[in-house]
């Protein structure tokens, strides 16, 4: 029977944070049937160090194993970048096509114009003639002309003002795709059930490209001197923290499962002292002396 494969939905909500690193911790609840299953926390930071990852949980399941594995995607980010730049080139042609066309019908509106402007002395020797017909049909047309391209220009600029703002979207896609990493961390959770039950899981691990500084604020008001620190955290692991509940440690990062083997302290007895061996050395030398004179010490 193949296990199925339930995704976590866990945000993170404590934050340690080391001279040297952080320790991430999520929390989230899934459901898990009865029977094997893999539950997977996916979309971690690509800097998590598998080794460092604890798993506790409470609900009526068993953890059998915890694994840390790749994700990648099915489509690296050269290539979804290489085709939203196509895309944007076809936006910019388009672009200036639209470009073109207003142009066209800026020149037919200034032919307009300087037609109307020529006419009218014709205009008037023809209705002093009588025939006025001509003049008033010339007029009609012209107004009809002004109109359509009065209209065309309108639709014209809807349409580049339009363009643009999808040239501004496929800008803004480009730049977080070219920022986006490929391949992601993830925590596979093993678990074993009697019957469906509802399981919360504490995910934790540690990251690097992180720490914290001390930073000291001295300010003095006449012969007052108030002095206040503060811990100033950065971060680049590629998680984004919310608030949350953060602490600063001074230890060092936990990175081991075991505890470290000590080595045998043997209780040694004290060494004589520099004073001891001299006083015992003037007394052999004394013992020698009355030796070599006859006298038996």
């Amino acid at each position: 029977m193949t296990s199925a494969e339930l995704l976590l939905e866990a945000p993170i909500v404590a934050v340690t944070v080391y001279p040297h690193g952080a320790r991430i911790t999520r929390r989230g609840t899934v459901t898990v049937p009865s029977g094997d299953a893999h539950v997977v926390l996916d979309d971690l930071a690509f800097g998590l160090d598998p080794g460092t990852v604890r798993v506790t949980g409470r609900g009526s399941a068993t953890v059998l194993g915890v694994d840390v594995v790749f994700r990648h995607h099915a489509e690296s980010p050269e290539s979804a970048v290489a085709a939203l730049i196509v895309r944007k080139k076809e936006i910019i042609e388009r672009s200036r096509e639209i470009s073109d066309a207003i142009e066209v019908q800026d020149a037919r509106q200034r032919f307009l114009d300087e037609l109307s402007s020529h006419a009218g002395a014709s205009f008037a020797k023809q209705i002093a003639a009588g025939r006025a017909e001509y003049p008033t049909a010339f007029a009609e047309t012209i107004a009809t002309q002004h109109s359509a391209v009065r209209s065309e220009k309108r639709s014209l600029t809807a349409a580049a003002e339009g363009v643009q703002d999808e040239l501004a979207a496929i800008e803004r896609e480009i730049a977080a795709r070219a920022e986006y990493r490929p391949d992601r961390r993830a925590v596979q959770i093993a678990t074993a059930a009697a019957a469906a039950a509802t399981i919360e899981f504490d995910v934790s691990y540690v990251v690097g490209g992180a720490g914290w500084t001390s930073v000291y604020d001295l300010r003095q008001t006449g012969e007052r001197l108030n002095v206040t620190w503060y811990g100033v955290v950065s971060q680049q692991t590629g998680e984004d923290w919310p608030e949350c509940d953060l602490a600063l440690s001074t230890a060092q990062v936990s990175r081991s499962l075991t505890v470290p083997e000590l080595a045998p302290l043997v209780p040694r007895p004290e060494a004589a002292s520099a004073a001891g061996r001299r006083g015992e050395i003037r007394r052999r030398i004394r013992c020698r002396a009355r030796t070599d004179d006859g006298v038996v010490g």
